[in-house]
Formats: C-alpha cells, sequence, structure tokens
C-alpha cells in the first residue's frame, strides 16, 4: 500500500546518502555491501526501557561466531549440526517416559529454535532497495544492550525468538539433569546407610 511505497522511497534516499558519505570517507572509499549497509542503517525501534527491535542479518553460528571463512561451507556445517542435535532431540523424545513433561517441553523449545533458525540459513532473504539481498543469514531482531547489568558487564548480542527458545529448552534440560542427579546421589547415600544398618 501507500505506507511501504512511502517507506522503500524512505529507505532508497537512506541507502544513496550513506553510499555517497561513504565514497567520501576514508575509511571505507568504496560503496558499502549489504550487510555494511544494513549495519549503517540501524533500523531500529525503541520499544520500552532496555528492548529495542532491530533488525540485524547474522550470518554466524552461536553468538555471530563463524565456523569456515566459506559462506556455503560454514552454512553447510550448522545446517549439518542442527540436523544431527534435531535427529538426538527426537530420539530423546521418542524414547522418555509418557509423563515426562520436563524433557518434552525442553525438547520441544530446542527443536524450536534449532528449526526456526535453520529455516533462516537456508531460505531467508532481506532485501534492500537497490543493493544484492542478504541472503541465508538468520534475522535477529531482539536487542537488550541498554539494560545495566551487575560488574560493568554488557549484553551486546543481538537475537531472535528462536534463541530464546533454544536457552530456555537447554536451560531446563540442564537443571532436570542437576535435579536428576543430585536425587540418584540422595537415593545411593540413602541405601549406603541404610545396608550398614
Amino acid at each position: 500500500g501507500p505506507k511501504m511505497a512511502e517507506l522503500k522511497m524512505w529507505l532508497t534516499e537512506q541507502i544513496e546518502q550513506i553510499q555517497t558519505d561513504a565514497l567520501d570517507d576514508p575509511r571505507y572509499a568504496r560503496k558499502l555491501d549489504s550487510r555494511e549497509m544494513l549495519q549503517h542503517l540501524n533500523l531500529r525501534r525503541h520499544v520500552c526501557s532496555g528492548l529495542d527491535l532491530v533488525l540485524s542479518a547474522n550470518k554466524g553460528a552461536v553468538f555471530g561466531m563463524e565456523l569456515h571463512k566459506s559462506g556455503n561451507v560454514h552454512r553447510l556445517i550448522v545446517s549439518l549440526a542442527t540436523l544431527i542435535v534435531t535427529a538426538m532431540m527426537v530420539g530423546w523424545f521418542a524414547t522418555s517416559h509418557r509423563g515426562a513433561w520436563y524433557v518434552h517441553l525442553s525438547t520441544a523449545l530446542i527443536l524450536a529454535g534449532a528449526l526456526g533458525n535453520l529455516y533462516d540459513r537456508l531460505a531467508s532473504c532481506i532485501p534492500l532497495p537497490g543493493m544484492e539481498p542478504i541472503l541465508y543469514n538468520v534475522r535477529d531482531f531482539i536487542d537488550c544492550s541498554s539494560i545495566p547489568l551487575p560488574f560493568g558487564f554488557r549484553y551486546v548480542w543481538i537475537f531472535n525468538v528462536a534463541d530464546m527458545w533454544l536457552v530456555i529448552g537447554v536451560g531446563l534440560m540442564m537443571l532436570h539433569w542437576l535435579v536428576a542427579m543430585f536425587a540418584s546421589r540422595k537415593q545411593l547415600k540413602a541405601q549406603t546407610t541404610g545396608s550398614k544398618s
């Protein structure tokens, strides 16, 4: 509609201005590529204290880590790792006890996060007017970097909902394992104490 046309026109003007500035800037002295342009555009909307929505393209793995210089090889490695983890989670889910809701919940969250990010790695496209689209990058958009943390720490990563599901799922799984480990130790200690008397 008309709003989209206005937005596209504004975005085109911004891109042209940033490209002109980049040519004059000794740090660049060239036109910016699509990823650099997206960073310069800084498409951001303030939601509330500590939360901004910003469009970001993450070609890396966890916390933007790159596993190979070639984007295609990196994408292949991360996609295969995701499929292996997915198979493991499905196997764990299928063999879990029917009433093990914590296993089902943590597995579902991990699968949702892994498959959501995998979809982006295989099919995402971020178009910018007059530029090559940014392909096969995970679209991150949640920025909580302005939240003050203790001891001067600062959270600098931009993430998405799939990342949240992954972290919550892994956290629940680790909590389950810790509780099970302590319960097992307590039971073993009780059996050892009972056999001595």
